[in-house]
């Protein structure tokens, strides 16, 4: 809430500096002069959250989405702390929702020089994967794709520890798993290796090696683990805690998201969606 705030703030700044009075402002937003002048001048303990989104909604600003940090977010981040801690090669799979790519992004986001994020998409080249990974850890390599896939390994191996973290790699083409299992190989366990998608990686790998697909036996026996989440419906407290984070805080209103919801996304969703009704009913 506290990022809301200040945006709210701005935005009273803002038409201060455009020329507006506290006592228009207070008009436009059909707030009490006295609140406006609080919140200018930073006295915000006594205002009400439920006056903060009624001004919010007056100034169109968006309500802020708090993070709350789930089980499963928990468990996918040590998973990437311990693939990179000691160079693993290990697979997630993850229901769609489960907060998995925001996850991923996060621990990227919280370690740069030690991971680099890597978005899978089905339409990839061996070109456009190479240069994505490349683009990821911040480098640019030349040569041929055999060159470049060579130095990115070199660049892993100088490291003192990292890990890559390949996300949607369900949707990823047979030849460019094995680039990914190539690079494994060629760091000399190094380096840590993510695979992370939906339980459709984990049937189509075992599916794959079992028809002796070429290098699929070889591909799973580098996976050193397969970790998975915690099914949705178990997590009852976890969408209570995410809820409540977003300004929901009635126990019907969380039941009937829970109950309604099949995954976090939809959970989310059904929580802006709430927001928004009470938005406009702090407006009305």
């Amino acid at each position: 809430m506290q990022n809301y705030k200040e945006k709210v703030q701005e935005a009273i700044l803002q038409l201060k500096s455009r020329g507006l009075s506290q006592a228009k402002i207070a008009i436009k937003t059909g707030a009490k002069d006295a609140y406006i002048s609080n919140i200018v001048n930073n006295k915000w303990e006594h205002i009400d959250d439920k006056y903060w989104r009624k001004l919010g909604a007056a100034l169109r600003i968006e309500e802020e989405w708090n993070i709350y940090h789930t089980a499963n977010m928990k468990r996918i981040y040590n998973l990437c702390n311990d693939a990179c801690d000691f160079s693993k090669f290990v697979a997630l799979s993850a229901y769609t929702g489960a907060g998995k790519t925001q996850t991923l992004k996060m621990y990227a986001q919280a370690n740069p020089t030690t991971s680099a994020y890597i978005l899978c998409e089905e339409d990839m080249t061996r070109r456009d994967f190479i240069q994505e990974i490349q683009r990821a850890i911040g480098v640019e390599f030349s040569g041929n794709h055999r060159a470049q896939r060579k130095q990115i390994c070199e660049y892993l191996v100088r490291q003192e520890k990292f890990v890559l973290l390949f996300d949607e790699a369900d949707k990823l083409r047979d030849s460019l798993l094995r680039v990914i299992k190539m690079i494994f190989d060629l760091t000399e366990n190094k380096a840590g290796i993510v695979i992370a998608g939906t339980p459709v990686l984990m049937e189509s790998i075992n599916r794959k090696a079992k028809r002796n697909t070429v290098g699929f036996r070889e591909f799973r026996r580098r996976i050193m683990a397969w970790a998975t989440v915690e099914n949705f419906k178990k997590q009852y407290e976890d969408v209570k805690s995410v809820c409540r984070a977003n300004g929901v805080n009635t126990e019907r209103e969380i039941k009937d998201i829970f109950n309604t919801s099949s995954n976090f996304g939809e959970v989310k969703n059904k929580v802006r969606m709430t927001q928004i009704v009470m938005q406009k009913q702090a407006a009305a």
